[in-house]
């Protein structure tokens, strides 16, 4: 690969700290106007500019946003994607195969539906629409209330580019459940509490930050990719598997090493889980079966014929 890693290096700091500067603002009674004001600043400073970046730093910004803030970040990453397919800031929402419901983990009043039944072509709808609460995680959309507001269809190089991206979500969202679980066996550690439990928390942790770097490394290639020209969507759907099994591993690992069920809602992997399946410690976290689209749930029966 021969993008310039410093300067990737210094993107996603750059993102980083402006992640940190606005997580300090926000308070959840005005969450919503918050987070737009925060989306229109970082897209005058060009972070949420999708035209104008290349896969690979836009693959930077979304680690860096997630890797500082997951729940903001979140809503930056579909506001960013919706405004460059419709111009319009909008949510993402998918289809629970197992029971036909429509769900997304960030609530709005706006939402991009996915339909990628096919490989080749994807019909993307733009929708005005009422939800309710489904888990701590997730809102169900009211289909029978929704609003077509516009459709448009895409093709697979589009399904690359934003399976790539969700793959950098995982990353940034694995990154900060590491580090906050490292922090407080660290704290635990000083205060000479740690146990035989922690112990096994120091060799999980040590696998987590094995496979963050492999994962880390396939989402970088498939960017590279893409910016080389070359349309590798089975490369794309292995970078996001690999990435979020991490994620998932590592937000459950931090969860259960702070010993509070609350950080899940912050850390927003929940729509990742179906495919994540991991040998985790504790299974108390898998609330609701949930089986997304091929976007969610790439189908892993295909990577062994990904050429290495």
């Amino acid at each position: 690969m021969n993008f310039e890693v410093d300067e990737i290096v210094d993107i996603k700091k750059a993102v980083m700290e402006f992640a940190e500067n606005s997580s300090r603002s926000f308070c959840e009674a005005e969450f919503t106007e918050l987070i737009k004001k925060t989306w229109k600043k970082g897209y005058q400073l060009g972070y949420f500019k999708l035209d104008e970046l290349n896969a690979v730093e836009a693959v930077s910004v979304v680690e860096g946003f997630h890797s500082v803030n997951p729940k903001i970040g979140v809503a930056m990453l579909y506001f960013t994607v919706s405004n460059y397919l419709f111009g319009e800031v909008a949510s993402f929402a998918f289809r629970n195969d197992e029971n036909d419901d429509v769900v997304s983990d960030f609530a709005h009043n706006v939402y991009v539906l996915m339909n990628d039944k096919t490989n080749s072509k994807i019909l993307l709808e733009l929708v005005k629409c009422t939800s309710n609460w489904y888990t701590e995680e997730l809102v169900r959309l009211e289909m029978d209330k929704c609003e077509v507001l516009d459709k448009q269809i895409v093709g697979v190089d589009f399904k690359t580019k934003l399976t790539t991206l969700l793959a950098a979500r995982c990353i940034g969202t694995a990154e900060i459940a590491y580090r906050d679980a490292a922090k407080f066996l660290r704290e635990m550690s000083k205060l000479g509490k740690l146990n035989f439990d922690y112990h096994q928390t120091r060799r999980k942790l040590g696998e987590i930050a094995a496979e963050l770097e492999a994962s880390r490394l396939l989402t970088y290639k498939s960017a590279w990719k893409i910016d080389k020209g070359v349309l590798d969507p089975l490369l794309a759907d292995i970078s996001l598997w690999k990435a979020a099994r991490t994620a998932v591993m590592a937000v459950d690992e931090a969860t259960i090493v702070q010993e509070g069920i609350n950080y899940l809602e912050d850390y927003r992997v929940q729509i990742f889980r179906k495919y994540a399946r991991i040998d985790v410690r504790s299974k108390m976290f898998s609330r609701v079966d949930l089986r997304l689209s091929n976007l969610i749930s790439p189908h892993t029966e295909r990577f062994w014929e990904y050429q290495i």
